[in-house]
């Protein structure tokens, strides 16, 4: 499952943004995540 971090700042309604987080990921070390 993947987590989501949605920022919490005025914006235009036809702008939108967020964040994944690095757990669960694939990349190898040293950019991997416990």
């Amino acid at each position: 499952m993947t987590s989501l971090i949605y920022p919490d700042w005025p914006q235009p309604d036809n702008i939108g943004a967020c964040s994944t987080l690095r757990t669960g990921g694939v990349s190898l070390p040293p950019y991997d995540s416990p």
